[in-house]
């Protein structure tokens, strides 16, 4: 008996001794998961942390990138509209100046800044000023540029004007007759070749006479490096069209032969009124626009225009 009862005791106390070694063991084990589980969260925090900060800084970076743009373009639009007030504080500037010198300057393109459109008064005519280089204003009275006007016109068309004060135009006899009547103009012509050759005649004195009168010209004192032509053999003479015959011609009617209202005398030296030639059509002797002592009878002229001061 005390034998069996001591190879139990001895099986028992190995058997505890096993049991306790088992469970330190798994205490071990348990411990070593459990520092593991919590290295790897820990781990995980700081990754999550790190991971959170990047997008921070990034929708932070992002953010601040938008809003400097924005301020860029608040900035730009501000800057347009300073630009937009300045120039309509300009513009009206302009305007109102024109306005004020078309006030004071009723009757001329005195005072006038810029060459364009303007409209004279008490007339209500719409005219061209021309400022040349020392900033004195011409009123247009006739433009010849490029053929796209018709000038063989009636009575009727020569006395109102016809075509565009920019481009080819006649400004109308009763017009020119209105601007000269209480004191003769100046009145200048610039002319030009298709070769290229230029000139100008400028007169003193330049008037017209009433319709009554037959919208008689008046024209003296010729300077200008163009040589006189149109006081020597013009000068107070009647105005003709095709169906207003008032020339001195004694073999027919100068206006139907050579296409435009003019001075004609008997028929001319000067005819700025004539058909248009292009520089690839011929003109035969004496057609055309005219100014003899430039152009002879063979040569019609790229470009003239008609200007009184």
């Amino acid at each position: 008996m005390r034998k069996q009862h001591d190879d139990f005791d001895s099986r028992f106390k190995s058997a505890e001794r096993k049991l306790r070694s088992d469970i330190n063991k798994n205490k071990n084990e348990a411990k070593a998961d459990i520092t593991a589980t919590q290295t790897l969260l820990h781990t995980i925090q700081n990754d999550t942390r790190a991971y959170c900060d990047d997008r921070l800084i990034l929708l932070n970076e992002s953010f601040e990138n938008r809003s400097l743009k924005t301020l860029q373009e608040i900035s730009r639009i501000t800057s347009v509209i300073t630009n937009l007030k300045t120039s309509n504080e300009i513009s009206k500037n302009v305007s109102d100046d024109i306005s004020r010198r078309q006030s004071k300057y009723h009757n001329s393109c005195d005072g006038v800044a810029v060459s364009g459109e303007y409209i004279i008064n008490p007339y209500g005519m719409k005219v061209y000023c021309d400022v040349d280089s020392k900033n004195k204003g011409w009123i247009v009275i006739q433009r010849r540029m490029d053929g796209s006007v018709d000038f063989n016109r009636s009575w009727a068309d020569y006395k109102a004007g016809f075509g565009n004060v920019k481009g080819e135009f006649w400004l109308g006899n009763e017009y020119i007759y209105q601007l000269t009547k209480d004191q003769p103009k100046e009145l200048r012509i610039d002319m030009e070749t298709f070769d290229g050759r230029k000139r100008y005649a400028l007169y003193s004195a330049f008037s017209v006479l009433s319709e009554s009168e037959k919208y008689k010209l008046r024209v003296a004192g010729n300077t200008g490096d163009a040589r006189d032509n149109l006081e020597t053999v013009h000068n107070n003479v009647s105005f003709s069209t095709f169906d207003a015959d008032n020339d001195q011609s004694t073999t027919g009617c100068c206006a139907c032969k050579y296409g435009g209202g003019w001075w004609y005398d008997q028929c001319f030296l000067v005819n700025l009124n004539g058909k248009y030639f292009k520089e690839s059509e011929t003109a035969s002797d004496w057609q055309g626009i005219r100014w003899y002592s430039f152009t002879s009878i063979t040569q019609s002229l790229k470009y003239v225009q008609m200007s009184i001061h």
